[in-house]
């Protein structure tokens, strides 16, 4: 069983031969392997691969736009999107968007918690920021802290430590 039975190239075109926005794209199927995008405004057009599942339905549609690439699925128990661009790659999957730096650095967003961040950084550290708490952890496991807003406890190489907020401002003067 292979991973799709069908690809098809699809042009849309988002206005007609005489530049009119159209209310829905006009889908054109390319009828030679090559087709390209007029030199026009890139904005108003768009190619894309519609790959169809075992059962001939649509499955996952690579759409090829000047400054990115984007795959989409519908809703399911699998990921729902994927872009590619220049800056990072991010990856809807789960409930989660997941964003790849070019560093490698990870970050992952709960799409019911978006103001909560995990990350993992490239040089190994893991943060995990939200309103409640911030939690790090260094590359090298050497170092770790938690911090609220009542109390800073770390552990590091010269020992564990557990300060009251109060204490920690005296210290941080």
């Amino acid at each position: 069983m292979g991973l799709f039975k069908s690809a098809k190239l699809m042009i849309a075109f988002y206005r007609d031969k005489n530049a009119k926005k159209l209310e829905k794209p006009f889908i054109w199927a390319a009828r030679k392997p090559v087709v390209g995008l007029s030199n026009k405004d890139l904005g108003e057009q768009e190619s894309f691969l519609l790959i169809e599942g075992e059962d001939g339905e649509r499955d996952v549609e690579v759409r090829l736009h000047p400054d990115k690439i984007v795959l989409s699925r519908d809703d399911g128990d699998f990921w729902k999107g994927v872009v590619l661009d220049a800056g990072c790659i991010r990856v809807a999957a789960g409930g989660r968007i997941i964003e790849i730096a070019p560093d490698g650095a990870v970050k992952v967003r709960d799409d019911e918690t978006p103001d909560v961040v995990s990350s993992v950084e490239a040089d190994g550290s893991i943060y995990r920021l939200s309103e409640e708490a911030t939690i790090f952890v260094s590359g090298d496991g050497s170092q770790a802290s938690f911090r609220t807003d009542d109390r800073l406890s770390a552990l590091t190489p010269e020992g564990v430590y557990s300060l009251p907020s109060n204490r920690r401002k005296a210290i941080d003067r």
